[in-house]
């Protein structure tokens, strides 16, 4: 199932680039090297063998299935299947972000259609891992040994993952067009621009109401809860401390004068992901510290099972077995 769903999605990659293609001929002067070539022929029987093939591996995928549709309650499956969706939602995200910023480009110069139609095979991959994984994930929820709402939670969790990852990309992008605009063409600032936004703005509506639904499905004994905010907190951290050796590496060899000429800028260049990445990390380091008090807080408070304190005894010789036995039976009336 592994190997159809990668060739499922690759086939369908390229099948959406060479539909991109086609789309885009109208509007590019063609070449030297393509002068009496049929560009267009060319590319329909790309994406008809294309279309074949993700038929095939599509049809192996769905008989992979129905064979293990049995044992909905392993591991694997439920691992899979998780790892297809968050993978599709990181891809269908970014690919999603840079298509507007690449349909605004096209609207702007018709001569730029190729920046709108290149990642029409992210969109395309992207969305058929969410769409065949997350179909698949509802369809097992309450039956893949875990409840409902515990699937509903990781459905939730990936997007708001993903979407504050693209929240800080859009950041960092934007942070570095604006550093970049003395040196740069004015385009290629624009162009820049107009993906940071896009990716600020995909990142937030993917984040904000999966992170609202998410906060307000869980509670501070989640397991799936305890997990979105352990990842956050240890992905932040790396890419928090990377960025901030960056940082202070390239900010010492500008003091020093070693090293490369743009040292001072690349130190600047950093200087928000860093920020970014230690607010992220502050704050959902907060959440998980005030989940766990809640929880022992929890546990302390819940009364002691009477039955377990006395087979507690029992174990420990402070009670007989004769005594415990009279206990739980009761008085005889």
């Amino acid at each position: 199932m592994l190997v159809s769903m990668a060739v499922l999605a690759l086939s369908v990659a390229n099948a959406a680039g060479a539909a991109g293609y086609i789309f885009g001929i109208p509007y590019v002067t063609p070449g030297p090297r393509t002068t009496g070539f049929d560009l267009t022929l060319y590319e329909t029987q790309t994406l008809t063998a294309s279309l074949g093939t993700a038929s095939v591996a599509l049809v192996i995928w769905i008989s992979g299935w129905a064979w293990q549709r049995h044992w909905p309650e392993t591991r694997d499956r439920l691992g899979y299947m998780l790892l297809g969706y968050g993978l599709g939602t990181v891809i269908l995200l970014i690919g999603t972000a840079y298509t507007i910023a690449g349909a605004i480009r096209f609207a702007r110069d018709p001569a730029e259609v190729g920046a709108f139609t290149s990642v029409w095979s992210a969109v395309a991959s992207g969305l058929v891992l969410v769409v065949v994984h997350a179909v698949v994930l509802f369809r097992d929820r309450g039956r893949n040994g875990h409840p409902v709402v515990t699937t509903d939670r990781l459905l939730l969790a990936f997007p708001a993952l993903a979407g504050l990852g693209a929240v800080v990309g859009g950041l960092g992008l934007a942070w570095h067009a604006l550093l970049e605009r003395d040196v740069m063409l004015e385009q290629v600032v624009a162009d820049d621009l107009s993906r940071a936004v896009a990716l600020l703005a995909i990142g937030v509506l993917a984040y904000a109401p999966a992170w609202r639904e998410f906060n307000a499905r869980t509670t501070a004994g989640s397991a799936v809860r305890r997990f979105y905010l352990f990842t956050v907190v240890c992905l932040a951290l790396v890419a928090g401390l990377a960025s901030g050796v960056i940082v202070l590496y390239s900010a010492i060899t500008a003091v020093a004068g070693v090293g490369e000429a743009d040292a001072a800028r690349t130190a600047r260049t950093w200087v928000v992901p860093a920020v970014a990445l230690t607010a992220i990390f502050a704050s959902h380091l907060t959440l998980l510290m005030r989940d766990q008090r809640l929880t022992r807080v929890a546990d302390a408070a819940a009364p002691a099972d009477p039955l377990v304190v006395l087979l507690e005894d029992v174990r420990s010789g402070r009670v007989s077995v004769e005594r415990a036995a009279a206990t739980i039976r009761g008085p005889v009336a």
